[in-house]
């Protein structure tokens, strides 16, 4: 469920990581059929913030009668996609059966950035790390919102990754630098701070 409202926002799996605070591979591993890691449960609340849905979006609407889901799965890889086909065991009548389930596909394309659209937002991101904005740290999907209400127009958070990767690239200050003292959460929090202090 978590795979399909992220779709339907239109978000690639790197985007996502960035806006849960998650790393990509994380995403990869989540969205595999064929493999027993799945979106944390826990964490259903953030998954709605940032999807735009509410929490009972992402359950079951009727009860399983099973504890466990058994799944068996095929992931086949293509040039432009990669598609997950599968079957899931139900029991019915006290006999187990196996029902096949919608195979779906992750695209592999690349999202192009427009080098003015990265020139404006690494200016408008400069601009908030002058001011002090990341000074006290900010997640990827607050940043991503804080962004958009600065922004003409609409922006993919690939734009804002992209413009992320070039401050904290530089070689010059002001750059982003992870903070030393950042939470010990789950949550990877984009927490940085100028680099004030002498090498």
């Amino acid at each position: 469920m978590v795979r399909i409202h992220r779709e339907a926002n239109g978000y690639t799996q790197e985007e996502f990581a960035f806006l849960i605070g998650r790393d990509v591979a994380d995403i990869i591993r989540y969205e595999n059929l064929t493999t027993t890691d799945a979106y944390d449960f826990n964490h259903i609340n953030r998954y709605a913030r940032v999807l735009h849905r509410v929490p009972k979006d992402f359950v079951f609407e009727v009860s399983l009668l099973e504890n466990d889901i058994k799944i068996e799965a095929r992931k086949t890889e293509y040039k432009t996609k990669t598609t997950y086909r599968g079957e899931r065991q139900l029991t019915i009548d006290g006999k187990p059966q196996w029902i096949k389930l919608e195979p779906y596909s992750i695209p592999n394309d690349k999202i192009t950035i427009e080098p003015n659209d990265l020139a404006r937002m690494v200016v408008l991101l400069d601009k908030l790390l002058i001011e002090g904005y990341f000074r006290d740290g900010v997640t990827g999907y607050d940043l991503f919102v804080h962004v958009g209400t600065l922004w003409s127009g609409s922006f993919r958070p690939k734009l804002l990754i992209e413009g992320l990767a070039v401050l904290s690239g530089r070689r010059k200050r002001p750059k982003l630098l992870p903070m030393r003292k950042a939470p010990k959460t789950e949550e990877k929090w984009i927490l940085y701070k100028e680099d004030t202090e002498e090498e």
